[in-house]
């Protein structure tokens, strides 16, 4: 929203724009900055506004905004992870495509060989070239069974890692990560702090969230999964120079804290969203209000347990967390596709016995119906339907078709059901629904200290 001159205008932000270099543009998202009114000693409410805007404009992603030194944003050029090339290089991590059930993942390396149920891939066919690139199909160079087959290369998301990785631990899909961020109110250019880096999912999708500048600091009480987790973020382009600042920290939070400070690199009260995977978050709640920030900060505890929830949610009270509430995603998938249903008679077929009670109006509007359907398939109607196949006693009833003539059921319900097969579009869940995954905690820091009840002398 930019003010200026009494007039409202609005500019929407294109995060995935190329970066370009336009005079009084805050950043490649398209921000302006309007020149500010002249200083006077009783400014009004719009000059006021204006430079609300403006600083607004120039530290949306961070804070010191210079438009002589603008932020890279190049690592981050779209949704998914770096690099942004189309051009598979060496090093790069590709997402390999092989069924719908079935990803995997590689670094490409000259003279490797990818191997799966589909046949051999060798990396030399799509390395460096610029016919298979990036979503690219790649065929096997040796048949498998008669049959020559094929995999797609995929540029790599946080959502297609998060189902390709090797599981170090339980995981944060993507449902739940993309829930997580949007209820923590992730935005370009913050810092997040995160607790149980495990297998590093969340990691990819809080990154991919604060860049291009942003931080994440994680912190895994386990040495060796966090000796992983700095090897595959280096890997995967995590934490490069001019990008989003990743640090992996191995300590136990619910012991010793957050690290702050000198230690990690993270001022006091620096975070604006913290991340709790942990087997006993309620012991590390303690330690969260000396990172977060207060009065705006958000923490989130993800816990599989509703006897953990209810631990989380009195620690966090205690500790002076407001707005404290617990939700649970469950995520149902449709097929939605073209399907050939019959379409049902508008009037049911008039059958009278005994001579009594006949329904003239329906007869005369089931008889149109009749002439319809034939016109619209055009001329010669269909071969199983006539006038004659029906016949009047009296003009009092319609004989029964002969059910036993037409296996089981009547002319007029064949022709029906075979004549009105037209496809709709249609919307169909899937047999299977993923079960539960975990419970998630979301409160907000208070502004002022809670202070704990003690005991009275």
């Amino acid at each position: 929203l930019h003010i200026h001159h009494n007039k409202l205008k609005y500019q929407s932000m294109d995060f995935a724009a190329i970066p370009t270099s336009k005079p009084g543009v805050a950043y490649n998202s398209g921000l302006r900055t309007f020149p500010p009114p002249p200083q006077t000693e009783d400014p009004s409410i719009d000059d006021l506004l204006l430079r609300a805007s403006n600083e607004a404009a120039s530290s949306l992603f961070s804070t010191g905004f210079s438009t002589t030194d603008p932020y890279d944003c190049k690592n981050y050029s779209d949704l998914s992870l770096p690099p942004p090339s189309k051009i598979i290089r060496d090093g790069n991590l590709v997402v390999i495509f092989e069924s719908y059930d079935s990803l995997s993942f590689a670094y490409a390396k000259t003279g490797a060989v990818h191997c799966n149920r589909n046949g051999t891939f060798h990396h030399d066919d799509f390395i460096d070239s610029a016919d298979v690139s990036y979503g690219s199909l790649l065929r096997s160079r040796t048949p498998v069974h008669g049959k020559v087959g094929f995999v797609h290369l995929l540029r790599p998301t946080p959502e297609l890692w998060s189902v390709s990785l090797k599981h170090r631990t339980q995981i944060v899909d993507s449902t739940d990560a993309a829930y997580i961020v949007s209820a923590l109110d992730i935005r370009p250019g913050m810092a997040i702090v995160e607790s149980g880096t495990g297998s590093g999912a969340l990691t990819h999708a809080l990154v991919r969230a604060v860049a291009p500048m942003g931080s994440v600091h994680t912190f895994e009480f386990n040495a060796h999964r966090a000796d992983e987790a700095r090897r595959e973020f280096a890997a995967n382009g995590l934490g490069v120079p001019g990008g989003v600042r990743v640090s992996v920290t191995h300590r136990d939070v619910c012991k010793g804290g957050f690290a702050v400070g000198a230690d990690g690199g993270l001022p006091a009260g620096g975070a604006h969203a913290v991340f709790l995977d942990l087997p006993q978050p309620w012991e590390a709640v303690r330690h969260v209000p000396e990172v977060l920030r207060r009065g705006t900060g958000r923490v989130c505890s993800y816990s599989p347990c509703v006897e953990q929830v209810q631990k989380t949610c009195a620690a966090l009270r205690e500790h002076g967390f407001v707005d404290v509430r617990t939700v649970e995603v469950r995520l149902r998938e449709y097929y939605v596709d073209d399907v050939a249903y019959p379409e049902m008679p508008r009037e049911p077929p008039v059958i009278r016995r005994g001579g009594a009670g006949v329904d003239h109006a329906a007869m005369a509007r089931l008889k149109e119906e009749k002439l319809r359907m034939e016109a619209e398939e055009g001329e010669g109607g269909s071969p199983g339907l006539t006038c004659g196949d029906e016949k009047e006693k009296n003009g009092d009833e319609i004989e029964a078709p002969n059910l036993a003539q037409n296996g089981g059921k009547s002319k007029l319900q064949t022709t029906s059901l075979e004549r009105n097969v037209k496809p709709k579009l249609c919307a169909r869940p899937f047999q299977t629904m993923k079960g539960h995954t975990a419970f998630l905690t979301f409160a907000t820091l208070g502004l002022a200290k809670k202070i704990l009840n003690e005991e009275k002398d």
